[in-house]
């Protein structure tokens, strides 16, 4: 998780709100998140899953997904 924190410390130098998750199976408001940076491969699911599982509930009209390697 040191290049999630990373880029979070980043971000938030920007002035952007960050939320950092260890876990896909977090939940959250429909249209909470502008912009989702996730790893490619996790245990539970791809970053793809991810997006596909958010955009199920949380419709995002214009999604800016940042796909991340974790090596």
């Amino acid at each position: 998780m040191q290049v999630g924190r990373m880029l979070g410390e980043m971000l938030q130098q920007l002035d952007y709100q960050v939320d950092l998750h260890q876990s896909a199976g977090f939940r959250t408001e429909p249209g909470q998140f502008a912009m989702l940076v996730t790893d490619m491969t996790m245990p539970q699911m791809t970053g793809l899953d991810l997006l596909r599982n958010y955009a199920a509930y949380a419709p995002i009209s214009r999604p800016f997904v940042v796909p991340v390697p974790a090596s």
